[in-house]
């Protein structure tokens, strides 16, 4: 494959995975948030949470993982660009990413 036509695919894909992954992060989050006010026995809160209605908001429980990009040894800590994702512990589905 020619770097031109690489270039093109990557920026007509690109924006697409970006939305299907925003859209997938915002479902699970959607899901956690409705499964921990279900064990609060709040499930009524739900749909006011949705709406943007003033509620208590859940504490939600996750795992916290990050990464940095490093080429050189394992010893050092310096990279300038890192990921980390949240996972919630209800749905085990990732609800927040972030990259650095």
């Amino acid at each position: 494959m020619k770097s031109s036509k690489f270039h093109y695919i990557k920026s007509k894909l690109t924006p697409k995975i970006c939305e299907f992954g925003e859209a997938s992060i915002k479902a699970a989050l959607k899901e956690e948030v409705y499964l921990q006010l279900k064990k609060e026995e709040r499930e009524q809160d739900y749909v006011k949470w949705l709406n943007n209605v003033k509620v208590p908001p859940p504490m939600l429980t996750v795992k916290h993982n990050m990464g940095w990009q490093q080429h050189s040894s394992g010893q050092k800590y310096d990279s300038t660009s890192g990921h980390g994702v949240m996972v919630g512990v209800n749905t085990k589905k990732i609800i927040g990413f972030r990259l650095k």
